[in-house]
């Protein structure tokens, strides 16, 4: 081979070991960019999780409020019924009240009446 041939080859050599080299680099810079993008990410959504993990307790939270207040408007629903009952039965009370006195009124026009 010619000494020009093996010089040109020699520089061709040596620009594709650089390029090489310069492409190995960049490369590895891409890497470390898409591994720190990762952990960026990766933290981001370890956040997001947490927060929802926060809501969900909050809502629970607020579903056993909603079953406390669902059992004490039960329980009012009853006081209620009894309440009703017991006004339903005192009205009935008068009623009987009443009739037993007009009975007693009969009963004494009857034995003044047969004697």
């Amino acid at each position: 081979m010619s000494k020009y041939l093996q010089e040109n080859m020699a520089k061709k050599q040596t620009t594709i070991n650089e390029l090489a080299r310069i492409v190995k680099q960049g490369f590895s810079e891409v890497k470390k960019d898409i591994d720190d993008l990762a952990m960026a990410t990766k933290k981001e959504f370890d956040q997001v999780h947490q927060e929802f993990d926060q809501v969900h307790q909050e809502f629970d939270q607020v579903h056993q409020e909603f079953d406390q207040v669902h059992q004490e408007i039960n329980g009012l629903k009853l006081g209620q019924e009894n309440v009703e009952l017991k006004l339903t039965n005192v009205a009935y009370r008068f009623e009987l009240q009443e009739l037993q006195q007009r009975v007693e009124i009969l009963e004494k026009e009857i034995k003044i009446r047969k004697k």
